[in-house]
């Protein structure tokens, strides 16, 4: 059977771990925030900096609660903002796959049985659509809207073949070419007008984040002087809380035979037991007011933890030397008595 002091240290190790747990949690829960995605078309022009700036820094302020996740998705837009600085211009990445589509088609030839009919529906359909869809995706790169261009294939002539509609249709497609390629690097100026700005977004984002980092600070000093305020006016709930729960272990010690009675009571076990409550009681009052640090909270609970189980396990060794004690000195009292008689 186990002894009843090593009940009362089992419980407080509980009490110790949970506290510790839901303190865990609380610290997870703080760290989930959100990232959005970031990319050249949420970047000001060099005219709209200052417009930028000034809606940046004087946006409301988020509630307290989000404060924390307001700062992580700004960091996270921050970095994304600086590899995007690094990376290669996707404007030039768009007009190298048209200067490749145009040479691949302009030394492309015709199948045995292609018509010229046929070629021309291929170049409309196929090869002049997705010249357009790539110009749209590079307006939409640097969030401006697309102007359509003329860009069609010739029709064929009656009785032409495909290999001399081909050449003729190359020809007007080259002239084509400088159009959509003007148009790429009107995409391009913008794109690298957008990229001068970066360094003066960093600034305004990092403004920003100091802004928010601290009204996160004002919010938990604030937050700290009204639990430590609560705790203070409730302190009397505390202490009769304290001196009523001492009262009721002194009387539950009363309902243990008479032996475990002096047991306890000369061990120190009861007093041991109220102190280490009260202690459990003030660390986690200090710690949910923010008094203490996390790491203080820690170390302190553990060290209390590591009390009461080595006490657990001295007194029980000790115990069993006792017991073995008695039990080697009784044949010797048992001789003494013979030789006496």
């Amino acid at each position: 059977m186990v002894p009843m002091s090593i009940k009362l240290r089992i419980c407080i190790v509980l009490v110790v771990f949970s506290i510790l747990s839901v303190l865990s949690s609380k610290s997870v829960f703080a760290l989930n925030g959100w990232k959005e995605i970031y990319d050249i078309r949420q970047l000001p022009l060099p005219t709209e900096v200052d417009l930028f700036k000034k809606h940046l820094l004087e946006e409301t302020m988020p509630p307290d609660d989000r404060l924390y996740d307001e700062i992580q998705r700004l960091e996270s837009q921050t970095q994304t903002i600086k590899e995007l600085e690094s990376s290669k211009s996707r404007i030039a990445e768009i007009k190298e796959n048209v200067e490749l589509g145009f040479q691949r088609e302009g030394k492309s030839t015709c199948y045995t049985d292609y018509t010229a009919n046929e070629y021309a529906d291929y170049l409309n359909s196929d090869f002049i659509r997705k010249v357009v869809a790539i110009l749209e995706s590079a307006a939409r790169s640097v969030d401006q809207p697309y102007v359509p261009l003329a860009l069609k294939a010739p029709n064929a002539e009656a009785g032409e073949t495909c290999e001399k509609y081909r050449k003729r249709a190359i020809l007007i497609l080259n002239k084509i070419k400088p159009k959509i390629l003007e148009r790429l690097d009107q995409y391009s100026r913008i794109e690298q007008q957008k990229r001068q700005a970066i360094p003066s977004v960093l600034a305004a984002y990092n403004v920003r984040i100091e802004q928010l980092k601290k009204a996160m600070e004002a919010s938990k000093k604030l937050s700290q002087q009204k639990s430590a305020s609560t705790i203070a006016e409730n302190l009397w709930v505390v202490v009769l809380a304290l001196g009523v729960t001492a009262i009721l272990i002194l009387l539950i010690v009363r309902l243990f035979p008479e032996k475990s009675q002096l047991e306890l009571i000369q061990s120190g076990q009861v007093i041991q037991f109220i102190t280490v409550l009260l202690l459990l009681t003030v660390i986690l009052g200090l710690g949910l007011t923010g008094i203490i640090s996390e790491n203080t909270l820690g170390t302190l609970l553990g060290g209390v933890a590591g009390y009461v189980l080595s006490q657990g396990v001295g007194r029980v060794a000790q115990h069993a030397a006792s017991k073995q004690s008695s039990h080697n000195s009784a044949p010797d009292q048992q001789v003494r008595q013979d030789v006496q008689q």
